[in-house]
């Protein structure tokens, strides 16, 4: 499992990925909303906490979630 930066995800199962793309030494544009997705089992609650950010989201019926940081 990556972690890296993302390393307050709640892991509800051991089905959860977090996007390749998103690892140490990435490149983002300053003062603008990170998204952070992935995939996971379908209807799994995920909760991510950044910082002092705290966000909850529930993946679709696909498996895919998505969550936008504030910058």
């Amino acid at each position: 499992m990556m972690v890296g930066w993302v390393a307050g995800i709640a892991l509800a199962n051991g089905d959860l990925a977090v996007n390749t793309l998103l690892s140490d030494h990435m490149v983002r544009q300053r003062d603008r909303p990170v998204p952070v997705w992935g995939t996971a089992k379908p209807d799994t609650k995920i909760a991510l906490k950044f910082g002092q950010q705290g966000k909850t989201v529930e993946t679709g019926r696909d498996g895919k979630w998505l969550v936008r940081l504030e910058p």
